[in-house]
């Protein structure tokens, strides 16, 4: 995810009223020879000759005591998404991301439009990103029934009611969400119900530089290792241009040319879980992080262990995408300057195109306590508040969501993964290593949860505070002052962003 930081930081409803009958006139004879309750489920709008209750497109007959006879004739009128069931398809907009004609999603969507002739599937690429394109269609009213959406993007837009609760539907078609990937569903939640369902997830994992370790002579790191360990291997990994390393007593921390690991919570401000959350420090302040608290004495120690791994160790880089330090904008792992890096596992298709070394991935370390952190990137789907057509736009996530639909959609491809456990795994076994520690991604799966927070004013957080942290980590302000700052700063961001909010409501 924090790749999509050095950019931007990357790159759901609804059953409807139930309708007052009108009198109707059906195309059959129904006759009843015993007492007996009778329930017909109608697929058309249709006017009948007697006072009936009609509840949405369900016609129940009272039971009757003797033989009645009625004489029908029809008029269709129901809702029109009903009518996908008849010659004329409904047309169903799905907003995305850009995507190639040739890619897979795009292939799985023309079989998938090719199984439901009752549909017209829309594709509607989003010109200039989702923050710019979603909110003015909000704005607007003309948000496509089904919306692909970065689930850092999803919470705001959720709490303005620009999607549906998708829980009466899930509950109806007693949709299975145990198979995901618990994580992977956080952001798509408010208030105990679902307004998304999750697509695609990218854990975060450590990826690792085989030539590098090779030629230190240095162990590869293992699934059982800690954060210490990592210290340690970075400080003899982080070479001066004479080619001493940061442990040797004549290493020049001011002239470094490769380094041990590639970043630090500076780097991505309130989003650093993955760096401080092993250590016990919880940024968090309140259970929906919408307000933020780093100033506790655990948060403060863990900051300063960072600070002193980049400033004094100098073995990992307080500016590490922009170039300045490395002479090489972008991620350093994937450029070779780095011998330990942490990304999401969408890195692995660059690496895979990039990469002029060998390398592959562990699970994150473990922490003082025995925990592991990991991080969620996650995109899924939403439905527009005001769609025409939730039912039909519910079948059509029904099947975007499917294990079958995100095999052919994932498969071979390497990056973002499934987030079906029913998935993930087969998706995986396709694609052929490096990495080989497949076994790390798939357990990192289970621990991980997403980026916090997620609410209104969390973009906002991040580009004014980001100056502060990253001068902590680089040992300009100290530690304690630097992330008071910071905390006041994103806290009265929160609180006006959240006021802002309720107002428009």
């Amino acid at each position: 995810m924090r790749k999509v930081f050095t950019v931007l930081l990357v790159v759901g409803v609804l059953l409807g009223a139930c309708a007052t009958p009108t009198p109707q006139i059906i195309k059959e004879t129904v006759v009843v020879k015993e007492t007996v309750p009778v329930e017909k489920v109608i697929k058309e709008t249709v006017t009948v000759k007697e006072t009936v209750v009609v509840k949405e497109t369900r016609v129940v007959e009272k039971a009757v005591t003797q033989v009645v006879e009625k004489v029908v004739t029809a008029t269709p009128s129901i809702p029109e998404e009903e009518l996908a069931t008849r010659d004329k398809p409904v047309t169903l907009r799905i907003g995305i991301s850009a995507q190639p004609p040739d890619s897979p999603f795009r292939k799985a969507l023309n079989d998938l439009q090719a199984r439901h002739p009752e549909w017209r599937i829309v594709v509607e690429e989003m010109a200039g990103g989702e923050m710019q394109r979603v909110p003015a269609q909000i704005a607007a009213g003309t948000l496509p029934d089904v919306v692909r959406i970065t689930g850092l993007s999803a919470q705001p837009w959720i709490r303005q009611g620009a999607f549906l609760n998708l829980q009466p539907l899930m509950t109806s078609a007693r949709y299975d969400v145990t198979d995901f990937y618990p994580g992977t569903a956080d952001e798509f939640r408010f208030q105990g119900a679902f307004y998304g369902v999750p697509a695609a997830v990218g854990a975060e994992v450590i990826y690792y530089n085989i030539d590098l370790f090779d030629k230190a002579k240095i162990p590869y790191p293992t699934d059982n290792w800690t954060w210490e360990d990592l210290r340690a291997m970075a400080r003899k990994l982080t070479l001066d241009k004479s080619g001493k390393n940061a442990d040797d007593p004549a290493f020049d921390g001011n002239n470094v040319v490769q380094w041990g690991y590639n970043t630090n919570p500076g780097a991505i401000a309130a989003w650093a879980h993955f760096y401080v959350e092993p250590f016990g420090c919880d940024y968090c302040a309140n259970e929906d992080c919408t307000r933020l608290k780093f100033t506790s004495d655990v948060c403060l120690n863990t900051l300063q262990w960072w600070a002193d791994f980049t400033s004094k160790d100098k073995a990992t880089l307080y500016d590490p995408y922009s170039g300045k330090q490395t002479g090489t904008p972008g991620d350093p792992f994937l450029s070779g300057k780095v011998a330990i890096g942490n990304n999401g596992f969408f890195a692995v298709a660059q690496l895979k195109e990039v990469a002029s070394f060998k390398w592959d991935i562990v699970q994150p370390p473990k922490g003082p306590t025995g925990k592991r952190v990991s991080v969620f990137s996650t995109n899924g789907y939403v439905i527009a508040a005001n769609s025409k057509h939730p039912r039909e736009a519910w079948r059509l996530i029904e099947e975007l969501t499917s294990p079958d639909f995100m095999k052919a959609e994932f498969a071979a491809r390497g990056g973002a993964l499934p987030s079906r456990r029913s998935a993930a795994p087969v998706v995986l076994a396709t694609l052929q290593p490096p990495p080989a520690n497949i076994k790390a991604v798939l357990a990192a799966l289970e621990y991980g949860h997403p980026f916090r927070p997620n609410s209104f004013g969390a973009f906002e957080v991040y580009g004014k505070i980001i100056g502060l942290t990253n001068a902590a980590m680089k040992g300009e302000r100290p530690v304690k002052d630097a992330y008071a700052e910071a905390e006041k700063i994103a806290n009265d961001i929160l609180i006006k962003a959240e006021q802002d909010a309720a107002q428009k409501k």
